[in-house]
C-alpha cells in the first residue's frame, strides 16, 4: 500500500544518494530504463517505486534495500555534515569565480578607461574624473567627480 509519508522519505533518501553518487535524475533513469519524471516522482514522494527497480536502484546508489525502505536509521550527523560540505564547496567554488572576474575586470579597466572616459582613472573600484566635460557633453566646474 502507498503511504505518503513513507514515499516522501524513501524519495529523499534516493535523493541523497543519488547526489552524493554524483548522478542526475537522467542519468539515473537510464541506468534503471525508466523516465527522468519518474526518478523525479520518486525523490518527491508523488510515486512509489515499482518493486522490480528496487534492487537495480539500490546496486547503482550503493545503498541496500532495507536502508531506502527506512529500517536502517539516517545519522543525521553525517547526513548535515555532508550537505555542509557540499554547500561549502559550492560557495568555494563561487568565491573563485568571482576572483577570475575581478582579475578579467582589473586587466581591462585601463583599456576602457582610455577608450570610453578619456580623464578618467579608476581607484579601488570607483571611477574618478579630471576633467571639463562628462560623456554627454556637459561641462563641469573642472572638480573631481568620483562615482561607486
Amino acid at each position: 500500500m502507498f503511504n505518503k509519508d513513507n514515499a516522501l522519505e524513501m524519495g529523499w533518501r534516493i535523493r541523497v544518494a543519488r547526489q552524493e553518487r554524483g548522478a542526475s535524475q537522467t542519468e539515473l533513469a537510464s541506468r534503471l530504463d525508466v523516465s527522468q519524471s519518474s526518478v523525479a516522482n520518486w525523490e518527491v514522494g508523488r510515486r512509489g517505486i515499482p518493486l522490480e527497480k528496487v534492487v537495480p536502484l539500490c546496486r547503482f546508489l550503493r545503498i541496500t534495500p532495507s536502508y531506502l525502505f527506512g529500517a536502517e536509521p539516517i545519522d543525521a550527523a553525517q547526513l548535515v555534515t555532508k550537505e555542509y560540505n557540499r554547500f561549502r564547496d559550492q560557495i568555494e567554488s563561487k568565491i573563485e569565480e568571482i576572483k577570475r572576474l575581478q582579475e578579467f575586470v582589473d586587466k581591462m579597466k585601463p583599456y576602457y578607461t582610455e577608450a570610453v572616459n578619456p580623464g578618467c582613472t579608476w581607484t579601488l573600484g570607483d571611477i574618478k574624473c579630471v576633467r571639463s566635460m562628462d560623456h554627454e557633453g556637459s561641462h563641469w566646474d573642472g572638480q573631481e567627480r568620483t562615482w561607486r
